[in-house]
Order: structure tokens, then C-alpha cells, then sequence
């Protein structure tokens, strides 16, 4: 399998991610947990996912993407039919601060 991990301090590197995987066709599983992106950037990332057909695993587990991050990757799974499994655990998906967990297809 192709993997990737992505770790970034600048903001500017959520418009090279989004750019990536709007295009790729070779990376099936990337992990990018404890990165500190909010819902902002949780939202690119799941727009970009919407019709990407390589990736298989995602990880963006604690990330503080809250609510918002959280509807932008329920809405991208409605549309994703490759993605198997997305780990949402500790990302402050509730009001309470919890966390929903991996979901599998």
C-alpha cells in the first residue's frame, strides 16, 4: 500500500493537501492525526475527498475540527464510495469535547 503522513505547521499546507487529493490516484491510506486543524481545514479535506477514488484509510483522529469538521465528513461519505474506514476519535465532535470514533464500511 501506498501510505503517507502529514504533519504541517502552516496553513498554507491544507490548499497542498486538498490540491493532492483532489488529483491522487496512488495513495490508499493516509494518516493525519494530531495535527491541531480546526473545522476550517476539516472541511477542505473532506470536500476534497468527496470524489476521491484512491484512498481507502483515513486517519484525522484528535484534531479539534468539532461539529462543523465533523457534518463535512458525514456529508463526504454520503458521496465517497471508496473510502473504508475514517478514524474520528478525539476530534471534539460534540459539544461535550467526545469523540465519535473509526467508522468502517
Amino acid at each position: 500500500h501506498n501510505n503517507a503522513i502529514y504533519h504541517w505547521e502552516h496553513p498554507e499546507t491544507i490548499d497542498s493537501l486538498v490540491a493532492m487529493l483532489e488529483k491522487n490516484d496512488k495513495l490508499t491510506s493516509l494518516d493525519m492525526s494530531r495535527n491541531g486543524f480546526e473545522p476550517g481545514a476539516a472541511e477542505a479535506i473532506a470536500r476534497a475527498m468527496y470524489l476521491n477514488k484512491a484512498v481507502v484509510n483515513l486517519n484525522v483522529a484528535s484534531n479539534p475540527m468539532r461539529p462543523q469538521g465533523a457534518h463535512a465528513f458525514g456529508q463526504m461519505l454520503l458521496q465517497n464510495t471508496t473510502l473504508a474506514k475514517l478514524n474520528l476519535t478525539r476530534c471534539k465532535l460534540t459539544d461535550a469535547g467526545e469523540g465519535v470514533g473509526t467508522v468502517e464500511s
